[in-house]
């Protein structure tokens, strides 16, 4: 009876922590399932599903072989998903959605910070409402940077799923469509886009202004924070990145997450706003992969600091912000 209760309980642990990720969108097949919404200006992409990807989950990952021939305006292109009625995604029960890339061409635009991929939700508490004039939901955007530019091999893309002034931090409100209030249960469908509205990628040749190839797959939901890509068939984690700090802002507490290609001395430091370190948090030897780190800052003021990761001479700094 011991064992079999022993069993028991490690079956139950076991379902508990697996109930904590739910899969969202394998990127597995069926480009019909996503609506090419609008394409404006000088963006194009070529989308289709690649099975011979090295690393990926499942059956496939979404290919995108995106361009943006930019003469004398932005552009961009957008993919719209609506949720179905079948469709039970537990946006209000996690924390975060994530989702895996893989950078085959990255693009080589001087002005990589003026191109963001971008994950809009749509929530509405009217169904009825909602099927009447879907323009009517609520828009809440997150923008990351770093995508169609990060270095070859696979990256994440972590969204907070809570409010933000922020958009590369959390979502962040757009317009007065509906009550301003972000509710997570109500999420009736999502798009992602890619693209700039910037006048600072004009290409004054008539060319094209930046191209490059990304591969999407494995969208899920999460309760808790990853520490990077999972290993792949591909590979370990191949580079060297770290992430926004979550929560941000935060009170006392906070999660830094970074990886690293290969073992090597690791210095992980906070600084204030005239660069006076306040704390070391990592200094020594670590191995290649995804680590973590809590950072409590109770004996600290209020206001803006710096962390900054050091490893094998290449440094990495991103902002927070501590609130009490």
């Amino acid at each position: 009876m011991k064992v079999l209760y022993s069993i028991l309980i490690v079956f139950f642990t076991v379902t508990a922590l697996c109930a904590q990720v739910q899969l969202v969108e394998p990127f597995d097949g069926g480009i019909t399932e996503w609506q090419d919404e609008w394409s404006s200006g000088d963006g194009h992409a070529n989308m289709s599903y690649d099975s011979t990807l090295a690393g990926r989950e499942g059956a496939a990952a979404l290919k995108i072989d995106w361009l943006l021939d930019v003469v004398d305006y932005g552009g961009g292109i957008s993919f719209a998903h609506n949720l179905e009625p079948g469709d039970n995604w537990d946006f209000s029960n996690h924390n975060y959605l994530v989702i895996d890339y893989y950078v085959e061409t990255p693009g080589t635009s001087e002005h990589a910070d003026s191109i963001a991929f971008s994950l809009v939700l749509r929530d509405h508490h009217d169904q009825a409402a909602y099927d009447a004039n879907p323009g009517a939901a609520d828009l809440w955007r997150y923008d990351d940077f770093t995508v169609f530019y990060n270095e070859v091999g696979w990256h994440q893309i972590v969204v907070p799923l809570e409010e933000s002034d922020d958009a590369t931090t959390g979502l962040v409100h757009q317009g007065d469509d509906y009550n301003g209030q972000f509710d997570p249960e109500f999420i009736k469908g999502f798009y992602i886009e890619w693209g700039t509205w910037s006048t600072s990628l004009v290409d004054t040749t008539g060319t094209i202004a930046d191209s490059g190839i990304v591969y999407f797959d494995n969208m899920r939901l999460t309760t808790e924070i990853p520490t990077g890509v999972a290993d792949r068939a591909a590979s370990v984690i191949e580079t060297y990145r770290l992430q926004q700090n979550y929560p941000n802002p935060f009170n006392p507490q906070t999660t830094i997450a970074y990886s690293i290609p290969a073992t090597g001395h690791v210095v992980l430091g906070v600084y204030n706003m005239i660069g006076q370190k306040v704390a070391t948090l990592v200094d020594g030897v670590q191995n290649e992969g995804a680590h973590t780190v809590t950072f409590d800052a109770q004996h600290l003021t209020t206001g803006a600091y710096f962390y900054q990761v050091q490893f094998n001479g290449q440094v990495q700094t991103r902002k927070m912000t501590l609130l009490k």
